[in-house]
């Protein structure tokens, strides 16, 4: 019931948040009444408004989790990658320096 008469209001153009909003509302309430009922309908409004921006940052903050997480997951596995191709260089690199030195073994034993 208040609902509807709060609806009604705000169609008539009637704004409930201030005491006169209240009065218009209620007539029979007393203005500390009022002023407690439109500090209470002012609260609620702002409560919802709050209540509505932090679903969208919630939201927003799910969807930078999600974007982070999918970019950690690529930068894992190309890490994985390069790591794995700088064994198999490091690998090449030593068998390659074994192979200079037995060159150069073979070389001085030749020329002596």
């Amino acid at each position: 019931m208040i609902k509807t008469k709060m609806k009604s209001l705000l169609a008539a153009g009637i704004d409930p948040t201030p005491s006169e909003g209240q009065l218009a509302f209620i007539p029979n309430f007393t203005e500390g009444k009022a002023k407690v009922a439109a500090k209470r309908e002012y609260n609620h409004r702002n409560a919802a408004r709050a209540r509505k921006r932090s679903k969208s940052i919630v939201a927003v903050l799910q969807e930078r989790d999600s974007s982070l997480t999918k970019r950690t997951i690529g930068l894992t596995r190309s890490n994985n990658v390069l790591t794995t191709q700088i064994g198999v260089l490091q690998t090449e690199n030593l068998e390659l320096a074994a192979r200079r030195s037995l060159e150069e073994e073979q070389a001085r034993s030749v020329s002596s």
